[in-house]
């Protein structure tokens, strides 16, 4: 686990996955186009299949229907978009 208030990249952007799931390996394959575009984001990829593994009572909480879940945050860790795609632009 990691606190997110310690990444302070201009954008940080946190992508929950699933494997299997065709929408996230279509995100997670855009990551490295978008990152040559956004020079000050950082992208952190969440597989929530293994976070639920390790912590069951997160299944609770995480509905694994809405993979994949972007959210983007600024530098003060104020959230500054939610539900987007990085896909396809």
């Amino acid at each position: 686990t990691r606190k997110i208030r310690n990444f302070r990249a201009q954008e940080n952007i946190l992508l929950f996955y699933v494997d299997g799931c065709k929408d996230c390996a279509a995100e997670k394959a855009a990551v490295d186009g978008y990152l040559a575009k956004n020079k000050k984001t950082r992208i952190f990829l969440v597989n929530m299949q293994s976070a639920i593994d390790a912590n069951p009572d997160l299944i609770e909480s995480f509905d694994l229907s809405a993979s994949p879940y972007l959210i983007a945050y600024d530098y003060r860790g104020i959230v500054t978009r939610k539900y987007f795609t990085i896909a396809n632009q």
